[in-house]
């Protein structure tokens, strides 16, 4: 039987390659990884993620279903990732409801309404991203919302409201 000290030394390990961005080494490591480990959730998830970004969809989706077999009671994660692989696939509609289970689970987390806002904003929904945003916004005083508002009226052609976002947004963090 593996020590669970091992497995948690490699799982960091998976993590700061997954952020590091290595995805071929990352896809050979957490199946390695699963073949030690095969009852964890967490490697399925990051397994699915790269397979995404490498567009391998069919065999993201089957991590996904396997990480969900594995994770107890439903994981916000879970459909975030689910719905970053159908964003990156130009599958809007799948990707929205997919981030709005996330929400539903975790209705605290930022990022997740600017994920469905982007979605919606990539439909064409300009109303419905517009006052996701601004609810975003009202929630935080970072520069992602404003700044993904300001591509919004950008797109509309409302040039004035989308400089003055920009404008916000450099003010609250020069660098973006």
């Amino acid at each position: 039987m593996p020590s669970l000290t091992g497995e948690k030394r490699n799982w960091e390990q998976l993590r700061q390659l997954w952020q590091e961005g290595g995805k071929l080494e990352l896809v050979f490591r957490c199946r390695r990884h699963l073949q030690r480990w095969p009852d964890l959730p967490g490697p399925y998830l990051l397994l699915g993620d790269v397979l995404g970004q490498l567009a391998r969809y069919p065999e993201a989706k089957r991590a996904f279903r396997e990480a969900e077999k594995r994770v107890s009671g439903e994981s916000a994660i879970h459909y975030e990732l689910l719905g970053d692989l159908y964003r990156n696939a130009n599958r809007y509609q799948k990707a929205a409801d997919c981030y709005d289970e996330a929400l539903r689970l975790n209705p605290h987390k930022l990022s997740l309404s600017i994920l469905h806002a982007r979605c919606k904003f990539d439909m064409g929904d300009f109303d419905s991203a517009e006052l996701m945003l601004q609810g975003a916004r009202e929630r935080d005083l970072g520069p992602e919302p404003e700044y993904e508002l300001g591509r919004l009226y950008r797109a509309q052609w409302r040039l004035h409201e989308a400089a003055d976002c920009f404008r916000r947004c450099l003010m609250m963090e020069s660098s973006h």
